[in-house]
């Protein structure tokens, strides 16, 4: 039997999570994706950055939010103060796109992030993005093959420090 979940406040039918994956979770996707059963879908990963300059393309990935399953936007970033600003944006209505929780990226290490330092104070862009968006905020740390040591600090440092309602690890490969 497949239990529910809950991540904070948002109640998951099933554990079953689409993870953001850049290029790969358009509204399509994620639709299909619930349909086949997702519990919870994410759209890929969009930078605060881009959102608080005014690009007209970041919105974009947002559009549709995810059907009728909760829906998770992660923004990605590096600057506390660029990430708070996003996520009130966000949270504020700006985009029109209802969603259940922001999901703050902490790790991918694709080059796009890890280029410009994103993730790197962790907490400090977890508290500025957390006092800025009202729904529940996840952080998501992102692990490559070998490199199990980031697991402590999101299981004993990160979660608590920064009261997020739920951490996620995912397996880079």
């Amino acid at each position: 039997m497949i239990r529910k979940l809950n991540i904070g406040n948002v109640v998951l039918d099933n554990p079953l999570i689409l993870a953001p994956m850049a290029g790969v979770t358009d509204l399509p996707f994620r639709l299909l994706c619930k349909e086949q059963g997702a519990g919870l879908v994410c759209m890929e990963m969009v930078s605060a950055k881009a959102l608080t300059m005014g690009d007209k393309k970041s919105p974009l990935l947002m559009t549709g939010g995810g059907g009728s399953a909760p829906f998770g936007i992660q923004l990605f970033g590096h600057e506390p103060d660029v990430m708070a600003e996003a996520a009130a944006m966000i949270a504020g209505g700006k985009y029109h796109v209802p969603f259940d929780f922001l999901d703050i990226n902490m790790g991918c290490p694709a080059p796009k992030i890890t280029g410009p330092g994103a993730g790197s104070s962790i907490s400090a862009l977890m508290r500025a993005a957390r006092s800025s968006a009202s729904p529940g905020s996840g952080v998501t740390c992102s692990c490559g093959r070998n490199t199990l040591e980031p697991l402590a600090v999101v299981d004993n440092t990160l979660s608590p420090q920064a009261n997020a309602s739920s951490t996620a690890l995912e397996q880079a490969s």
